[in-house]
């Protein structure tokens, strides 16, 4: 079991799990500044998300809500 760590810099724990706009589970925080996220998905096809801060919703029971949805963040990633 792994145990969640803040970053004081920017304030969200590593691990904390990460939600679409439209409820679709898009991976786990595993860093991050204060200007972006980094989301990773996957076990054996690991996906990297770059989120920026200004689309992050909400922050509520432990979860990560974002203002986008699952297919913008897959044409943001596309993007770069």
């Amino acid at each position: 079991m792994s145990v969640a760590t803040m970053d004081e810099s920017w304030g969200i724990p590593i691990g904390t799990d990460v939600y679409t706009a439209d409820g679709e589970h898009l991976g786990s925080v595993v860093e991050g500044d204060s200007y972006e996220l980094v989301v990773e998905r996957g076990f054996f096809f690991i996906h990297d998300y770059q989120i920026k801060l200004s689309d992050v919703d909400r922050f509520e029971d432990g979860k990560l809500f974002l203002s986008l949805t699952r297919e913008q963040v897959e044409q943001e990633r596309k993007k770069s």
